[in-house]
């Protein structure tokens, strides 16, 4: 631009110097609504609302458009407001432009801390039998890691865990999965827990007469006419579910038909010189287990 001054005197007129006149180019950076970010990233947790901020050092008149992994969301206004979800965890940054030309913002990642979706549910198989938990979680580079009534089961860091071949020992363990993230920063989640309730027949250690363990079918334990003896079962496990029936049973002459207690010991006496059998039997929807006669 320059000023030409001229007279009626002097129509030809004097120039002035020139000067040049030129648009600036923006330059633009992202904040979040509350500053809240770290080395150009954001943690936020699911449903989460917040905004990114495109705030100019330079340059007026300017337009923007955002863009997420690098493609146009189309957005094109100066504030950009989200709210957390698993599609939305990403990158993001804004490009302003005017009549002096375009500038790219940073960069901010947007990460969200583990959700679990759906917990591991609770399980009944029979003993031998494996069981399967699964959860399912959304967040950024999601991580996995099992748990046992036990504590940290090893080898164990998928979004499912397979039991192995299972005994009446895993009966009523507890099973739950800590889901965390790759990223620095996050908040971990933990699942609810789930019950593994493993059914098998009931069992019996031993059975002993006065503190004699039988350690054969049809042993012989000789009492004299008139005195007492104590049968009792040891290490006896209901099963699961719990016995239905339990008991020490005589031989009635065609079967252990005669039930004379229904607890693990019994105290009875000899009073005919006769020989009698007994048979400790317990029983659940699984099976039965019979001791030695």
């Amino acid at each position: 631009y320059y000023c030409k001054v001229t007279s009626t005197y002097d129509a030809t007129g004097v120039n002035s110097n020139t000067v040049s006149l030129s648009i600036i180019a923006p330059d633009v950076s992202i904040v979040t609504n509350n500053g809240d970010y770290n080395q150009g990233q954001i943690i936020y947790n699911n449903g989460n609302y917040f905004d990114l901020d495109a705030i100019l050092s330079q340059g007026t008149n300017v337009s923007y458009l955002w863009y997420k992994n690098s493609v146009s969301t189309g957005v094109t206004t100066a504030k950009y407001t989200l709210q957390m979800s698993n599609t939305v965890h990403a990158s993001y940054y804004v490009v302003a432009t005017n009549n002096g030309g375009s500038d790219t913002s940073n960069t901010i990642s947007v990460y969200m801390n583990p959700l679990i979706t759906a917990n591991p549910s609770s399980i009944t198989i029979n003993v031998g039998q494996t069981a399967t938990f699964s959860v399912s979680a959304q967040g950024s580079s999601l991580t996995y890691q099992w748990y046992d009534s036990n504590g940290i089961i090893g080898g164990a860091t998928g979004s499912s865990y397979t039991t192995p071949s299972t005994t009446s020992a895993y009966n009523q363990r507890g099973y739950y999965c800590v889901v965390g993230s790759s990223i620095s920063g996050t908040t971990p989640a933990t699942s609810t827990t789930a019950t593994l309730t493993v059914e098998y027949a009931p069992t019996i250690g031993s059975v002993n007469v006065d503190g004699t363990t039988a350690t054969s079918n049809l042993q012989i334990f000789n009492v004299s006419n008139g005195d007492s003896y104590t049968l009792n079962a040891v290490n006896v496990d209901d099963g699961q579910p719990n016995a239905t029936s339990r008991g020490w049973y005589k031989w009635n002459g065609s079967s252990y038909g005669t039930l004379i207690s229904s607890n693990d010991s019994v105290s009875t006496y000899q009073n005919d010189d006769s020989t009698e059998y007994y048979r400790y039997i317990i029983s659940n929807t699984k099976g039965t287990a019979q001791s030695y006669e």
